[in-house]
């Protein structure tokens, strides 16, 4: 796969994508959330796999839902 950090506002972040079932969701918190959001899905699609998303806050937090679909 090719090699695609992920930076989250200067932050590195790690998705373990091979864990990923459809169906699947992940929260990443983020201000930046369009940003984030077209990060995250061209990660996804370099590896072949389709995201959804939606801007939410989760636990008291303002970020990007993801669900594999």
């Amino acid at each position: 796969f090719p090699s695609h950090d992920i930076l989250n506002e200067g932050a590195v972040v790690h998705i373990e994508w091979h864990l990923l079932t459809p169906r699947s969701t992940f929260f990443i918190p983020a201000i930046k959330t369009t940003e984030l959001a077209r990060e995250v899905r061209k990660a996804a699609t370099a590896r072949g796999i389709r995201l959804t998303h939606k801007v939410c806050v989760y636990n008291g937090f303002y970020g990007v839902r993801f669900w594999r679909v």
